[in-house]
């Protein structure tokens, strides 16, 4: 489980870093326009809501599998007067 928490957390920094370099490269396109233009506020919109829905969606999954463990079946180990474990 730890593991895979920290093969997540680096998917998460590589994914939010190309996330910012993209948008970089979109406001380099208006060459130094004040205000951005209209359609590029909109993209830039549409790329943070779409951004935060991920991070929403990605948190209610871990949360979920955190949760499994938390109720999953385990088995109890006795040792019997014989012996042997149940």
């Amino acid at each position: 489980m730890k593991t895979n928490i920290t093969i997540n957390e680096e998917i998460i920094r590589r994914y939010t870093n190309l996330i910012a370099n993209e948008k970089k490269k979109l406001t380099d396109t208006a060459n130094g326009q004040v205000p951005l233009p209209k359609v590029l506020v909109t993209i830039l919109n549409l790329i943070a809501s779409h951004q935060s829905n991920i991070i929403k969606r990605a948190q209610v999954i871990t949360k979920q599998k955190i949760s499994f463990f938390a109720y999953a079946p385990s088995v109890i180990e006795k040792v019997g007067t014989d012996g042997a474990i149940f």
